[in-house]
């Protein structure tokens, strides 16, 4: 039986992370915050001095590639 994601926004201040792991590097963490918006939604996610308008979008953005964004961050 599948794991049901649950897809509400964690409170705004929140702290995401996400450890990448490189051959050619050490691995890093990298962080994003969920921050209030003047959106539709009111949440958007902050990562790298861009906001992003969801979980899924952050991600792909900081992976480089497709990743579902709620199983890509974890909450710090």
């Amino acid at each position: 039986m599948r794991k049901q994601i649950q897809h509400v926004y964690p409170p705004v201040g929140t702290v995401l992370t996400h450890q990448i792991k490189s051959i050619r590097s050490k691995n890093k963490i990298i962080m994003a915050e969920i921050v209030r918006t003047g959106s539709k939604t009111g949440y958007g996610i902050l990562y790298n001095g861009k906001i992003y308008k969801s979980m899924t979008a952050a991600a792909c953005a900081a992976s480089g590639y497709v990743v579902n964004g709620w199983t890509f961050w974890h909450i710090k």
